[in-house]
């Protein structure tokens, strides 16, 4: 499709700059056919105002002479007209292998980058997995933190609780031991109060 429509496009531009001569027009250096983004339009366009006038098409027309006139009698035979054309389409198939190649290194630096995408989503979707095993793992702590919270609450409680009867047993062997050395210290009153 590519190489129809640039087919195409040189034919239009052959046309509209060059509706008198039939002869194919090529640029005085082979490189400069192979520029990218300089149309034989713009090469014809000495003046760059758009317009191609008279003076130019015979600037240009005398160049392409000088360039393919082999035998310098002023005029283009068939066998020059031939080469010329042919010099012509080696140009345009340069110009087309080029694009060609610069098509299949844009296919390959997509490719790359396309490749480069495929691993950052992988190892994006690790990272999610990694994440989410964490997140769980965080959760489980936290689980075995609360039940661990509320069995030490438990044993404060029970401890509490123990510390209570402590104290109510330590106070009622207190009483007893109170009361117990009153009775004998009361006995013994009443035995020296006797004698």
């Amino acid at each position: 499709m590519r190489k129809k429509l640039l087919t195409a496009l040189t034919g239009v531009t052959l046309c509209l700059a060059f509706a008198a001569n039939p002869n194919p027009i090529l640029a005085e250096e082979d490189s400069l056919d192979l520029q990218p983004g300089v149309s034989l339009r713009q090469r014809i366009d000495a003046n760059g105002d758009g317009i191609i006038d008279a003076d130019e098409k015979a600037a240009f027309r005398e160049q392409y002479q000088k360039r393919f006139d082999r035998n310098n009698d002023g005029e283009l035979d068939q066998n020059e007209r031939r080469r010329a054309r042919g010099q012509f389409d080696r140009a345009e198939d340069r110009r087309d292998r080029r694009e060609e190649r610069w098509d299949r290194q844009e296919d390959v630096l997509d490719h790359r980058e396309d490749r480069r995408d495929r691993w950052e989503d992988v190892r994006d979707r690790r990272e999610d997995v990694w994440d989410r095993r964490e997140d769980v793992r965080d959760r489980r702590e936290d689980r075995r933190d609360r039940w661990e919270d509320v069995r030490d609450r438990r044993e404060d409680k029970w401890d509490r609780r123990e510390n209570r009867r402590d104290r109510k047993e330590d106070v009622r062997e207190f009483k007893r031991d109170r009361s117990h050395q009153r009775r004998h210290v009361s006995r013994d009153a009443g035995r020296s109060r006797r004698r």
